[in-house]
């Protein structure tokens, strides 16, 4: 209900503030539906009781996608830091098809090897970090380089 405006949501609607071009670009009627209309709602999946609720979760109405944390949960689980232990593994494939059962959109973060995985069971909202890249991207470039 915080995320979208009526009658979909009680979000609160102002016309002075960035999101809405500060009243520029259209009426606050028009605005209010077109932002409905655009606005993504993601949850967040990234404790061992989401785990264990996750049949609830995907049933809450005007959720776009079900984003399970790896490092997060990993930790929730009793593996901080370590996104690979099978039991953590074990979790995100159980939610990624529980997800997938509901018919909704999941995603998740990782590397290279973890985001082919993921596309591997279906998950289609991926995101890795910008440094991920960035350090990817520098050593491949410094092992093409000869001294």
């Amino acid at each position: 209900e915080a995320v979208k405006y009526h009658p979909l949501g009680e979000r609160g609607l102002a016309a002075g503030v960035r999101s809405a071009s500060y009243g520029y670009d259209m009426p606050m009627s028009e605005y209010a539906e077109h932002a409905n209309n655009e606005t993504l709602v993601c949850v967040q999946l990234e404790e061992a009781e989401a785990v264990s609720n996750v049949d609830e979760i995907v049933r809450v109405p005007g959720v776009d996608v079900f984003f399970v944390g790896p490092s997060d949960l990993s930790q929730s689980l009793g593996y901080p830091g370590q996104p690979d232990a099978p039991e953590v593994r074990q979790a995100m494939d159980t939610v990624f098809a529980t997800i997938a059962t509901a018919g909704k959109t999941s995603g998740s973060a990782g590397n290279s090897q973890a985001i082919q995985r993921y596309l591997d069971q279906g998950v289609t909202y991926l995101y890795t970090h910008l440094t991920t890249l960035l350090s990817t991207a520098t050593e491949k470039f410094f092992d093409e380089v000869e001294p």
